[in-house]
């Protein structure tokens, strides 16, 4: 059972307090259960923050207190950039706060403030340039569904052939209807060169069903890293999905469009305007801007 004074009001199965995994086994439940949040977001952020918040602080939890989440925050802030500072704070909120119910030792802690710096956009012949130093089709297809379909990086890492409507070249991404509060995603396209490389992918690959890239978040950025060392560009999947979002302006498409295309409609718009965003007016849209990458 926990220690006193840590016992949530709800009945909640007893965990031993000097079982760290347990512990967080059942913090991991919590955030999926009670918060409903994303795998994303508890199983590589909140949980590994608080687990390693643990490991740090080599104290029974019943004997935390502000002070060692303060030193601890300290440390964090001086090694890391804003955003991992709150990405871990955030986790530490969630835990303290929210599952073990003790606000007070979490209260006075704010996020750090992050100044957004001006985009840069890529150019096509940069991007050109480094499609030419990606190492294989898989990679090659990676990127071109990052610069032409506007999905999200775990979007298009989490791709199913099933997924994809090669006949229309649409992509329905699989956690299109699933609960979100923040991120959301409806359809996309893809273009004539992004289909090339995707026949020729399958057909090297032979895969006919399942997972599409058959590939992790690590494998992507380690691809990218190879072509960046070759051809001295930086592109990741975030800055390809805004250049998907600028071309696609600089084409004539419409905002709220574009923001359909990756995602960014409330569920709410989608019911009560369902018309404007049906599958055959957004094709009717992404094929007449003729969106290219290659040439």
């Amino acid at each position: 059972m926990r220690p006193p004074g840590f016992e949530p009001e709800r009945d909640r199965q007893a965990v031993p307090l000097n079982d760290n995994e347990a512990l967080l086994s059942e913090f991991e439940e919590f955030c999926r259960i009670d918060l409903q949040l994303s795998k994303r977001t508890f199983r590589d952020g909140h949980v590994p923050s608080v687990k390693r918040f643990l490991r740090m602080v080599e104290k029974p939890i019943s004997q935390i207190q502000v002070a060692d989440i303060r030193e601890y925050l300290s440390d964090v802030k001086a090694d890391s950039e804003p955003k991992t500072y709150n990405n871990h704070l955030c986790g530490l909120k969630r835990f303290f706060r929210d599952f073990l119910q003790k606000p007070e030792l979490i209260a006075t802690f704010r996020f750090a403030p992050i100044s957004e710096k001006p985009i840069t956009v890529r150019t096509k012949q940069e991007l050109q340039k480094f499609y030419s130093g990606l190492d294989g089709a898989k990679y090659r297809l990676a990127f071109l569904l990052y610069a032409v379909t506007g999905l999200r990086r775990n979007e298009v890492l989490t791709l199913r052939l099933e997924d994809i409507d090669r006949a229309k070249r649409m992509i329905v991404p699989n956690g299109a209807h699933e609960t979100g509060r923040t991120k959301k995603s409806w359809i996309s396209f893809f273009d004539e060169e992004a289909e090339q490389v995707l026949n020729q992918y399958l057909a090297e690959t032979g895969i006919t069903s399942g997972s599409l890239l058959r590939t992790t978040e690590s494998g992507i950025r380690k691809a990218f890293k190879r072509a960046q060392l070759k051809t001295g560009i930086v592109v990741k999947p975030q800055i390809l999905r805004e250049w998907f979002c600028n071309e696609l302006g600089k084409l004539g498409v419409p905002d709220r469009f574009v923001d359909a295309l990756c995602g960014r409609l409330p569920r709410s718009v989608l019911a009560r305007r369902y018309s404007d965003y049906s599958p055959d007016s957004l094709k009717a849209i992404y094929d007449k801007a003729s969106l290219t990458v290659l040439s």
